[in-house]
């Protein structure tokens, strides 16, 4: 759901098709986006210094590279160009500096028109303070270099270096003004391909240029305890190993034997001695395995056995011990039993701050002992096309010596291959992820500004309970439930008044990018999308925030198309909808389809080869806005990965434009009508049935939780 930036709307019922036909959502209220471009806008915003009595007079505040002023109270007022991206940036008076961005789209308009910026809670520099900040899984080989589907070469060899820092450029403001930083590099480094590989179905390597593209960014150290770090066996170490050693970066987690693979890397900072451990958390099927052993090279192998005694043997050093760990199962909610087990007794040897990785998806996060576990980043800079991959965070932590003191949770959208901060959709998809996963283990999480925030103390969030009315028309509502930047709110329960039909039904929205809103930021292609007999754009004809997409059919004689270029793989219910909004000058026929992977075919045969299922029909007509929502349930006899497709056929020889926003992949819960629950939660939809003997008489009222921004709150 997108936060209007720039005018307001009137809630309409959001209605979907009934017996064929599509139900109209006026849109007499719109403003067009392309008016707005040229406009200066008024932004202002506000900071504070955390835990200090310190004046906020002295702070550099810039937007996007513009220098503003703030007051002795923190408050910041500034005219500037209308922008799709405000990139704020504060530094300077004692603290260490702090960069937010955000998308025009999600920002608030406050009653005189102009934008505001969440709150930016800021730390103050103390003696033996150290900022800390890590990334996910990161690789630039395979797809970089050789794209699937005819799409952008993203590293050309000519040009190589420029193009790695390229890909990083969007993460050098948060890793640079870091004390310390890192990745985990899951890549055999070799300016070419070796000619003998592990035995594996996917192997990896990466020119060593990652390196000073990696160093540019502001990388200190990267972990190679991890599964790809022996891709190309002895050869592979030894050639990763000599270009480490030349770069200067730092490293752990693997080695030329298991003496040197459990090794530290050490480095101090602020007066603070600081080891880092590197560990992958199983040994491999294939022969030769993936682990270093006493005469064979390889990555760290993290036992419990091999963590707790090289933790302990970092503890005498009376070192801050930084454990990374390469564990768990891909594209999963939780870390496994035996990565928890093992990630707890490192804590219980010694360790003060743990790092995970290998799901490709993020985890939530756990103060265990006062010491932070992140169970995983996800990926930071890698070419997996799967939907469910492109969410992750960057992770900074403030250390006082070996404690704990904060950390805040970045989002960041792996966009085009490249990481960038998220906005809009994607950044409420990964907050509310890690918000809620945490909060399962008791840990609770804040926001300043745009990121995640949590403190050593812990505090619950406070809530404030909030109450929306609704009215909704007879037949089918979908109805996209509030989200802001600025406040966290958590739907607990609806009600449908009167009993005039089917109760609500909260669900999740799976798709993550269906505003729009990120399409172009950043100057990044989209990889999500492919259109057949029709060309495909970004349009600012949309219906909220700020752009849709633009669908112009190119054969009078064929249907246009717009499909998913990949199967999403994780679908989390047997109940699903593939709902959005339509709009057409012209009378149009739309056609909904789901496509699965059978069972046990090649996902790109299963592409061009494996049937299209019809899930619904219906008619588009008018000029305005109209709903569509086509429910499905994957077949047992596939494997759960799904992706939907619309087909269009104007009518006659007119061949008209067809604009779609706000489209959305909901997986409905299961058994949930009427039924409260607690916050926090990732529901984004609910959807209600009113009989259609009570036309325009429905009304829904959503109970909502508020979770208050300020992570002053946790002092």
């Amino acid at each position: 759901m997108k936060i209007l930036a720039y005018r307001i709307v009137q809630l309409c019922a959001f209605m979907v098709f009934v017996a064929g036909s599509l139900n109209a959502c006026s849109h007499t209220e719109e403003i067009s986006a392309s008016s707005q471009k040229s406009q200066t806008v008024q932004i202002s915003g506000k900071t504070s210094i955390l835990e200090s009595s310190a004046s906020t007079k002295g702070l550099t505040v810039s937007i996007n590279g513009t220098p503003v002023v703030a007051n002795a109270q923190g408050v910041y007022k500034a005219s500037t160009k209308r922008n799709d991206i405000y990139q704020i940036r504060i530094s300077g008076g004692g603290v260490f500096e702090s960069v937010h961005t955000f998308s025009h789209a999600e920002l608030s308009v406050k009653e005189d028109a102009s934008i505001e910026i969440p709150n930016i809670n800021l730390v103050e520099k103390i003696p033996g303070r150290t900022l800390m900040v890590f990334g996910g899984d990161a690789m630039m080989g395979r797809r970089y270099l050789e794209p699937k589907w005819g799409e952008d070469v993203l590293i050309k060899p000519e040009t190589r270096l420029k193009d790695m820092k390229a890909i990083l450029a969007g993460m050098r403001p948060y890793f640079e003004p870091a004390d310390l930083s890192g990745i985990n590099l899951e890549t055999v480094l070799s300016t070419n391909e070796l000619p003998e590989s592990a035995p594996k179905n996917v192997v990896f390597y990466t020119h060593p240029d990652i390196l000073e593209a990696l160093k540019w960014m502001g990388a200190d150290y990267v972990s190679l305890g991890n599964n790809h770090t022996y891709d190309y066996v002895a050869a592979g170490i030894d050639t990763t190993l000599a270009a480490l050693e030349r770069s200067g970066l730092g490293y752990s987690g693997a080695g030329r034997n298991q003496a040197e693979a459990l090794q530290a890397y050490q480095t101090s900072i602020n007066g603070t001695d600081i080891g880092i451990l590197g560990f992958v958390g199983w040994k491999g099927r294939v022969t030769p395995n993936q682990v270093a052993e006493i005469n064979k090279g390889g990555a760290a192998y993290g036992s419990t056995e091999n963590i707790v005694s090289a933790v302990t043997k970092e503890a005498q050093e009376d070192e801050l011990i930084v454990v990374q760990y390469h564990g768990s199962r891909e594209y999963s909610e939780e870390p496994t039993e035996i990565t928890e087990q093992r990630l707890k007794a490192a804590v219980d040897a010694g360790a003060d701050l743990i790092i995970g990785h290998h799901p490709h998806v993020a985890h939530g996060l756990e103060l265990y002992k006062d010491k932070l576990i992140a169970y995983s980043l996800g990926n930071f800079a890698f070419d997996q096309f799967f939907y469910e991959t492109h969410g992750a965070y960057i992770l900074k932590v403030w250390m006082d010596g070996e404690d704990f003191h904060r950390a805040e949770i970045v989002p960041i959208h792996i966009k085009d291959y490249k990481p960038v901060p998220a906005t809009s959709d994607m950044r409420q998809y990964i907050l509310k992820r890690i918000i809620s996963l945490s909060a399962k283990r008791g840990t609770h999480v804040s926001l300043s500004g745009g990121h995640g925030v949590i403190t050593a103390k812990n505090k619950a969030p406070v809530f404030k309970t909030v109450l929306r009315e609704e009215l909704v028309s007879g037949g089918d509502n979908v109805i996209e439930l509030w989200q802001s930047v600025a406040q966290q709110y958590w739907p607990v329960e609806a009600k449908l008044e009167n009993e005039t039909g089917i109760q609500p039904v909260f669900g999740m929205d799976l798709f993550m990018r269906g505003d729009f809103e990120s399409y172009s930021l950043y100057g990044t292609g989209e990889r999500t999308f492919e259109a057949k007999n029709a060309k495909s754009e970004l349009t600012e004809t949309s219906r909220t925030g700020n752009y849709a997409m633009k669908i112009m059919p190119t054969n009078e004689n064929e249907p246009a198309r717009l499909a998913q270029k990949i199967f999403m793989r994780v679908l989390p219910s047997n109940s699903l909808s593939f709902t959005g909004y339509l709009r057409s000058e012209g009378n149009v026929h739309v056609t909904g389809y789901a496509q699965y992977r059978p069972r046990p075919m090649n996902r790109y045969k299963a592409l061009e080869e494996a049937p299209l299922v019809k899930l619904g029909e219906a008619i588009l007509e008018g000029d305005d806005w109209q709903n569509f929502k086509f429910d499905f349930i994957p077949p047992n006899k596939v494997q759960r990965t799904v992706r939907v497709l619309l087909e269009f056929r104007t009518f006659g020889k007119n061949i008209h434009p067809i604009f779609m926003d706000d489209l959305a992949v909901i997986a409905w819960e299961e058994n949930s009508e009427n039924k409260p629950t607690t916050s926090p939660n990732r529901r984004t939809h609910v959807f209600i049935t009113v009989a259609n003997d009570k036309p325009n008489n429905g009304k829904i009222s959503i109970m909502y939780e508020k979770h208050k921004i300020d992570s002053l709150q946790q002092r």
